[in-house]
């Protein structure tokens, strides 16, 4: 079993920033996305996922202000935001990243 204990963010970038004042920020995290991450997500907002073989992408929305874009086996997660949100966006992911380390330590 792989040991996500030390799972968080390694690297954020701005990537696009939209004509109506939203960015679209890129945050790279240490492991893969997986199917424990997703059912977090799944209880916190509107989750719909496609799967492609073994893998699925998932579109995540939490009000109007936040939408995750990703796939499971990546450790890439698009998130499109407003740029005057950034702050709470950084602390929702490190929120999610939380309640996934104790689904991992369960």
């Amino acid at each position: 079993m792989t040991d996500f204990t030390d799972m968080r963010v390694i690297q954020r970038k701005n990537t696009n920033k939209c004509t109506d004042e939203y960015l679209v920020s890129e945050f790279t995290f240490s492991h893969p996305i997986d199917t424990k991450f997703l059912s977090i997500l799944k209880k916190q907002g509107t989750l719909s996922v496609r799967s492609l073989g073994e893998l699925q992408m998932f579109t995540f929305h939490e009000g109007e202000w936040l939408t995750m874009k990703g796939m499971t086996g990546d450790t890439i997660l698009y998130v499109t935001h407003p740029k005057t949100e950034k702050n709470r966006v950084e602390e929702r992911i490190n929120f999610y990243l939380d309640l996934y380390l104790v689904i991992e330590k369960e």
